[in-house]
């Protein structure tokens, strides 16, 4: 997938190799490890060496649950490391089991108030009702005047204050 996502013309950021949030914010090192696993395995997959993240959670993701303090010192360290972080400003709650219609309403409702949506969706779990309402929410934008485009270094990030 990684290998398609690149020939496709499309841009790979990371989002962590184990996605367990206990692990990877329990403090720098365990966090850079993660990191650079998984840029690691997108290199030696694609050839392509990423520089794009979005925090698991986003990088203001409750994180007095884990580690008081912890995201503010990440993000300071992957900036330092010269990576760019995205967040999101459109959530289309598909992690809560969304029907296709409530996605539907919910993006395009949330995404027509922004002049840049960035547009959280999942690949993960039993999220079938994204699969089916993702190309019908991408002709809507489109037929209301959005472009899509790949991330690159002037694309101007979405992050949580």
């Amino acid at each position: 997938m990684y290998r398609r996502i690149v020939e496709e013309g499309h841009t790979l950021g990371m989002h962590s190799y184990s996605h367990s949030y206990r692990d990877i914010y329990r403090d720098l090192d365990s966090f850079a490890a993660d990191l650079y696993e998984i840029q690691a395995l997108i290199q030696d997959i694609t050839g392509v060496t990423s520089t794009y993240y979005r925090f698991p959670g986003g990088s203001s993701n409750m994180e007095s649950k884990f580690n008081p303090g912890i995201m503010t010192r990440l993000t300071q360290m992957v900036i330092e490391k010269g990576y760019q972080y995205f967040d999101w400003n459109v959530d289309s709650n598909d992690w809560q089991g969304y029907n296709w219609t409530q996605l539907y309403n919910s993006v395009l409702s949330d995404a027509s108030e922004l002049s840049t949506p960035v547009i959280l969706f999942h690949d993960t779990g039993m999220r079938e009702n994204t699969v089916l309402v993702i190309e019908d929410i991408i002709k809507a934008l489109k037929n209301k005047g959005y472009k899509f485009g790949t991330l690159s270094q002037k694309t101007e990030p979405i992050q949580f204050g």
